[in-house]
């Protein structure tokens, strides 16, 4: 386990409460990457971009599978089940998230040992410095898979939070957000 101190101290810890959270939508908020990152990591190591909408795309795929599989009544069984969908969406992308983290770590650890080679003047700096390379690149397609598995486990929890409420199912609008938020409309 690698302990981290916590930022402009020399002897606070973080202790890893994560590990031990219920899976929820503010816990993935709290480990998942930067959105806007993901772009820049994808064009860097030459990647593939995840697409804009997967949120989305996952948000209407559940919505029509809790129409067509989800009974509505009990409402009791009905919360337990919509509550298991949105479980199991949030602990697939907390695992990619930590995945991605461990990752991180192994390519910062990677990184310690290149440095140390290198000035102790070894022959293995070279080698270590492929290692690092290697690390890096998978890493980056560790960090792109946890950015789609979140955005997916997103479009599920709002998905499932609508079928709880009760309420329609209608696709995410932002500027419908904003007018609601704001109280004024985007209409010209």
């Amino acid at each position: 386990m690698r302990l981290e101190l916590i930022a402009g101290t020399e002897n606070v810890f973080c202790f890893p409460k994560r590990r031990r959270e219920r899976p929820t939508v503010q816990l993935l908020g709290a480990l998942r990457s930067d959105v806007r990152e993901i772009d820049l990591i994808a064009e860097a190591f030459g990647l593939d971009q995840p697409g804009v909408a997967l949120k989305d795309e996952a948000d209407r795929c559940m919505a029509d599978y809790i129409a067509a599989n989800v009974p509505a009544a009990p409402v009791e069984a009905r919360d337990l089940a919509l509550d298991a969908l949105r479980i199991c969406a949030l602990v697939t992308a907390i695992d990619a998230c930590r995945a991605m983290e461990a990752m991180d770590r192994q390519v910062m650890d990677a990184q310690t040992k290149v440095a140390e080679a290198q000035n102790r003047g070894s022959y293995q700096a070279v080698y270590l410095q492929e290692v690092v390379e290697d690390a890096r690149q998978r890493a980056a397609e560790a960090t792109l898979l946890a950015h789609v598995r979140s955005e997916e486990a997103m479009g599920v929890a709002r998905a499932v939070d609508i079928a709880m409420r009760g309420e329609v199912w209608t696709p995410y609008d932002p500027h419908a957000e904003a007018a609601a938020l704001f109280g004024f409309s985007l209409s010209a």
